[in-house]
């Protein structure tokens, strides 16, 4: 159910957090775009997989070894398929917010686009090999990783903060 309560016995990330399908392609290119499109690095990502992305997608209702959805975290609520995304899309820089408009069609409608892809995400997109596969690190999350480590550093420079002689 959209805006559904996580257990509050888990910790809350300050960041709302997507929860992602690792094994899937289109996945990984929508937290590319994503990161690409959210300057404020207001979103962290986390695989389903994950321990902690198995449990929150218990809470939402998904089976954890079959994800059918993202699950977006944000303020202690789950929201997943089309509210998930439009959620998401809310968060970027122009013009991904005006999404908001498609929120207008029944929820139905859009769910079962929503559906419609995510049954064929693999066929259309293929798959990435499982994390444990490349050393129990999603390459991508590695990535995001990294470009958050960069962003860091050149902050500091900016600011006067190089450590470097």
């Amino acid at each position: 159910m959209p805006g559904d309560r996580l257990d509050k016995r888990e910790p809350m990330n300050q960041k709302p957090t997507i929860y992602f399908d690792e094994q899937c392609r289109l996945c990984h290119a929508s937290v590319r775009f994503i990161r690409a499109r959210d300057p404020h690095e207001r979103y962290a990502f986390e695989p389903l997989q994950s321990v902690i992305g198995q449990q929150v997608a218990r809470q939402a209702g998904l089976d954890p070894d079959q994800p059918g959805s993202l699950v977006l975290a944000e303020s202690g609520n789950v929201y997943t398929r089309s509210d998930g995304a439009l959620r998401i899309a809310a968060g970027l820089r122009f013009p991904w917010p005006g999404l908001k408009v498609l929120r207008i069609l029944p929820r139905r409608l859009r769910d079962h686009l929503y559906d419609w892809v995510a049954r064929n995400r693999y066929r259309w997109f293929g798959t990435v090999p499982p994390a444990s596969a490349h050393g129990g690190q999603s390459e991508m999350l590695e990535e995001h990783r990294g470009h958050a480590e960069e962003k860091e550093k050149a902050a500091q420079v900016r600011n006067g903060r190089d450590n470097r002689a």
